[in-house]
């Protein structure tokens, strides 16, 4: 024989448990319902004009270099090229390259170009 008090413990826990059940599947259903971003990777579509500015990206870069003949750049397919609109670009990679001791380090950055009709300029750079 049980008292009062278990009973009601034992019906409380049955009582909750159901509730945890109904929320977990309702809240299931709700965001099956949202139409929730996919979150696959986007394919990147290159362009002749991501390309010139991963290129111009490059050559600017060089001038930034102690020897830029040691520069290796990645592929243009391996860096973010972002375009902004207005021939505006920004372009975030990184170079492999000489220090002035002779020894090979990677460096980061980020450019921001302008195409004016095939004539690029530097609008920024931050390495």
């Amino acid at each position: 024989m049980t008292n009062w008090f278990t009973e009601h413990k034992i019906i409380t826990g049955f009582i909750m448990a159901g509730l945890f059940f109904y929320f977990l599947i309702s809240f299931g259903y709700m965001f099956s319902l949202m139409n929730l971003p996919s979150f696959a990777p986007e394919e990147k579509t290159y362009s002749n004009d991501n390309t010139l500015a991963c290129v111009m990206a490059q050559d600017f870069i060089s001038d930034y270099l102690n020897f830029p003949e040691t520069a290796d750049f990645p592929s243009c397919t391996k860096i973010n090229i972002i375009y902004d609109g207005d021939q505006k670009y920004r372009v975030n990679g990184y170079v492999v390259s000489e220090n002035a001791y002779g020894v090979k380090i990677k460096t980061d950055y980020w450019i921001w170009l302008k195409d004016n009709d095939g004539s690029w300029v530097m609008e920024d750079i931050s390495i």
